[in-house]
């Protein structure tokens, strides 16, 4: 997954994961994008580990990643690759997409992105059936999301129906009833998603639709400032110490290639840049002080200037 890409270059949106930039590997010679840091892994995680079976948590996913989706739509955007590793979350409990490889602007009406594109178990009947993807079709594969992070396990696995062979799901996803979420759940839960899940595209509700749902109608996400103001007063874990620890090795590691190959080459050295803004936002996704991300950085200077002198001598 990335975070930038045709989707990703508007307006931020809280829902969506941030691009800060990019930079070509001295090494390997392939573009790396920098995004924002988020570090409970994805959905997929939580899938793998056996779902997560909490309705509380569920809606609060559910309205993150609506928002997301009603952003996207608003703007004339569909994701077209909607799936549990797409889909990222931190400490916090903030849940965004990324990958946007395959987002994709529409044109003057809803029924022109006609690229066959995306993940096929995820796709919506009318998509893998080779009908234009349209908003409708981002909701299909959000549900069924849902469905698979509530289950633990992708909802057609099983029942005759091969997820690796594509005639398997075609036939599945075209021709069988929707997948139902069974019993354990309240059938307000299993009403959101039958109305995410319906076969005919035309009768699915829009992301804004899907907000109103009475499903979601407890959940309050904390304000993004409140969130704010409680990450700065973290002294943080010592899982997110010793993450810091391994971003600053690999910034040094990194400028150290790199000004080998300059010398190299006779080039001047590239001065880093660690602008305060920019730590300020690492310190927010890592859940530390900012002057805890601050000194790190300070000593990391020290200690590139000492090697770019040694390099460059």
């Amino acid at each position: 997954g990335g975070g930038g890409g045709e989707g990703g270059a508007e307006a931020p949106c809280p829902y969506i994961v941030t691009f800060h930039d990019a930079y070509m590997s001295a090494n390997d010679c392939v573009v790396a994008l920098v995004v924002e840091f988020m570090d409970g892994g994805s959905l997929q995680d939580i899938v793998s580990t056996g779902g997560c079976r909490e309705e509380g948590v569920l809606a609060n996913i559910s309205y993150q990643v609506l928002r997301g989706l009603a952003f996207l739509h608003s703007r004339r955007r569909m994701h077209r690759d909607i799936k549990p590793s797409n889909l990222l979350i931190n400490h916090t409990g903030e849940v965004k997409f990324c990958d946007f490889g395959l987002a994709r602007d529409l044109d003057h009406t809803l029924a022109q992105a006609e690229t066959f594109v995306g993940t096929y178990p995820y796709m919506s009947p009318e998509r893998i059936s080779g009908q234009p993807y349209t908003t409708s079709s981002d909701i299909w594969a959000f549900g069924l999301t849902m469905m698979t992070l509530a289950l633990g396990r992708f909802p057609y696995s099983g029942q005759a129906t091969d997820v690796h062979d594509y005639w398997s799901m075609l036939h599945a996803l075209r021709d069988a009833p929707a997948p139902e979420l069974g019993a354990g759940f309240s059938s307000s839960f299993a009403s959101f998603l039958a109305a995410c899940l319906e076969k005919d595209p035309d009768r699915r509700p829009s992301a804004d639709a899907l907000l109103e749902h009475p499903f979601l109608r407890g959940v309050k996400p904390a304000a993004s400032a409140d969130r704010e103001a409680e990450r700065s007063d973290m002294e943080g874990s010592a899982t997110a110490r010793n993450e810091l620890n391994e971003i600053v090795m690999v910034v040094k590691d990194y400028y150290a290639s790199l000004w080998e190959a300059q010398a190299r080459a006779g080039l001047p050295p590239t001065i880093p840049n660690f602008h305060p803004q920019r730590l300020l936002r690492l310190a927010t996704q890592l859940g530390l002080h900012y002057d805890t991300i601050r000194r790190a950085f300070r000593r990391l200077v020290h200690d590139l200037r000492t090697s770019m002198t040694t390099t460059f001598a």
